[in-house]
């Protein structure tokens, strides 16, 4: 009765395939992953440091573009100055130009003594030794300067006229026309 025993245990061989066939699929799915997983966290290193150096390239352009701002509105600013420079040495210049003209039809006789202007008068102190000169002056030159009219004089009045220890000093006024606008 030796044949009759019953055998519960399985055979070892078995055994170890079943433990080949968990083992060995799970070893190479455990390092598919893993090897998955160290390259995907490498290229998110690689993608990390590839941003830091994209942020930083953006600071530095931002701060490039301030710049050219800070500099466009400082260039804005200087033209909109040129601009108001430009339109006073315009207007200034017709002035200067009447002055000039004023002054280069003084006779040499005069001293002149004070000169103001403004965009309507101008203003003289002429002071001489001589009578006549003043009587010169008035009757021979001033006509001549309203009627000439290029540099817009209307009207030249006598301001004052009296006599002190220098001579004789007159105060004149070219009235000026108004400019046109």
């Amino acid at each position: 009765m030796k044949n009759d025993e019953i055998n519960l245990s399985a055979p070892a061989t078995s055994e170890k395939k079943v433990e080949k066939l968990i083992v060995t699929p799970s070893f190479w799915i455990f390092a598919a992953i893993f090897l998955i997983a160290s390259v995907l966290m490498i290229y998110s290193l690689f993608l990390k440091s590839k941003s830091s150096g994209l942020e930083t390239l953006i600071g530095n352009i931002q701060k490039q573009i301030s710049e050219v701002n800070t500099k466009k509105q400082k260039l804005l600013v200087t033209t909109e100055r040129l601009s108001a420079v430009k339109g006073i040495l315009s207007s200034r210049s017709k002035l200067d130009e009447a002055v000039f003209y004023i002054l280069s039809e003084i006779p040499q006789s005069f001293k002149i003594d004070t000169i103001t202007a403004n965009d309507k008068v101008i203003s003289m102190t002429l002071i001489s030794s001589s009578l006549q000169d003043f009587a010169d002056f008035m009757e021979e030159k001033v006509p001549s300067l309203v009627k000439e009219n290029t540099y817009g004089i209307k009207l030249v009045e006598a301001a004052s006229f009296e006599q002190n220890t220098m001579g004789y000093t007159l105060n004149v006024n070219f009235n000026l026309k108004e400019p046109a606008k």
